[in-house]
């Protein structure tokens, strides 16, 4: 689940860069989101379901 989360916002971040969408910077923080899930489930080491 925490993954499809990751991987959506990062879809997210990709797609508003290539389209010049930011909202004012607020679109980065899709990025942090999604390295901040990928690194929780890195460091908890949860299995995939």
């Amino acid at each position: 689940m925490l993954e499809l989360f990751a991987i959506i916002l990062a879809l997210l971040w990709i797609l508003s860069m290539a389209l010049s969408f930011t909202m004012g910077g607020f679109i980065h923080s899709f990025l942090v989101f999604a390295i901040a899930i990928i690194v929780y489930r890195v460091a908890t080491k949860q299995e995939c379901y």
